[in-house]
C-alpha cells in the first residue's frame, strides 16, 4: 500500500514541480514587468519636473527684468 502512494508521488512529482516552476516564472515576470513600469513613471515624473522648472526659471527671469 505504501509502495503504490509512494509510486503515485512520483509520477505526479514532475507535472507540479512544472506548474509551481511556471508560477514563479510569472511571478517573477509580473514584478519586472511592475519594476518598469514605475521606474518609466518615475523617470516621465522627473522630466515634467525638470520642464516644470525649466519653465519656471524662464517666467522668474523675465518679471526680474
Amino acid at each position: 500500500m505504501i509502495g503504490i502512494a509512494f509510486l503515485i508521488v512520483l509520477y505526479l512529482q514532475p507535472p507540479v514541480a512544472r506548474r509551481v516552476h511556471q508560477w514563479r516564472a510569472d511571478q517573477r515576470d509580473e514584478a519586472e514587468k511592475r519594476w518598469w513600469r514605475e521606474r518609466d513613471k518615475r523617470e516621465q515624473q522627473a522630466q515634467l519636473r525638470a520642464e516644470a522648472l525649466r519653465l519656471g526659471k524662464i517666467q522668474r527671469d523675465k518679471k526680474n527684468k
